[in-house]
């Protein structure tokens, strides 16, 4: 099987990107107008090589009304990123979920004040540590969103806006391999649709290509879109586990599976239940980071470009 470069790649994010733009709006009537608010949410990219520590600066808008309750900010790394330690957070922001394996995404929350009035703007920079487990160049993506916080009474009126891609552009030098036995993994996602119920079933496809097979496991980790959980009247599928539960529209859920070692050229299917988030609707294409690695550090895989993917889901609009 032919793998990925790194500019496909790149042209396949920024695709998926501009499809998910373009979809019809989805409004929300605030009760009161008085609590009518827009946020929107923006992230530089960060161009950085694997083992540097930088900043990725995030900008929330707000483009009507006045918030008369706190908006909380949700962060989640990109791919093979923790967050710095030996830099502090902002003012109002915690670490929601940790995790120095930076195969699986580590969590930032933040809670900005009220008072944030129509076409201003609040700033802040998230530390970020790009490990030595980075050896490829190109985009990967974690995600950002900004919404009005848990008792708010604040209603934004369009959720589209309200969250994005934390894109890093990963450049060299890059790691060498480790030692170990020498795979080839694979990750794919297809896109799956909320059906009117807002339920739906992401099925991945993920495998080996060799040239050896692995010694240990395998791990897929797989963060949930905006506005999407998991569908917790459905069974996760055997291995699988919620990282992070989080039923507030505005943070996502992480699960992570550990699967049996793959043979060489042996290709496999799971299956995820996910369900639209209460409290809001976003609609459009939406998509939190996917991606597989080794478990063991007898395995090692040399190209790591297909082994990033997206977790997606389109939610039609189908409010009135």
């Amino acid at each position: 099987m032919p793998r990925s470069s790194p500019f496909r790649l790149l042209v396949c994010s920024l695709a998926v990107l501009a499809t998910g733009t373009v979809a019809s709006p989805s409004y929300a009537e605030p009760a009161d107008d008085s609590t009518a608010v827009d946020l929107s949410v923006k992230a530089d990219i960060v161009q950085q090589a694997p083992g540097i520590t930088g900043q990725q600066k995030i900008t929330v808008t707000n483009q009507q009304g006045t918030t008369t309750g706190k908006t909380l900010l949700t962060y989640v790394t990109p791919p093979y990123t923790n967050i710095d330690r030996d830099v502090p957070l902002p003012s109002g922001c915690v670490m929601r979920y940790q995790n120095l394996d930076p195969t699986v995404p580590e969590v930032v929350v933040c809670e900005l004040p009220a008072g944030l009035g129509e076409k201003e703007r609040t700033e802040l920079s998230i530390p970020i540590d790009v490990t030595p487990r980075a050896r490829i160049t190109g985009m990967v993506r974690g995600v950002v969103d900004a919404v009005p916080a848990e008792g708010s009474s604040d209603t934004d009126v369009n959720l589209n806006d309200n969250w994005m891609p934390a894109y890093l552009s990963l450049t060299r030098p890059t790691p060498q391999t480790p030692d170990g036995n020498k795979t080839g993994l694979y990750l794919s996602v297809p896109m799956a649709t909320l059906a009117e119920d807002g339920t739906a079933e992401v099925t991945s496809t993920y495998g080996n290509v060799g040239p050896a097979a692995q010694a240990g496991a395998t791990q897929v980790t797989l963060v949930t879109p905006f506005a999407v959980n998991i569908d917790r009247d459905k069974p996760l599928p055997e291995g699988c586990a919620v990282a992070l539960q989080e039923p507030f529209i505005g943070t996502p859920e992480i699960v992570v599976c550990t699967f049996p070692a793959l043979a060489v050229k042996e290709q496999r299917t799971f299956t995820v239940p996910v369900r639209a988030a209460s409290g809001g609707h976003a609609a459009g294409l939406l998509f939190g980071p996917a991606l597989i690695a080794c478990a063991s550090p007898e395995d090692a895989d040399p190209d790591q470009t297909d082994n990033v993917s997206s977790f997606a889901v389109l939610a039609p609009n189908r409010t009135d």
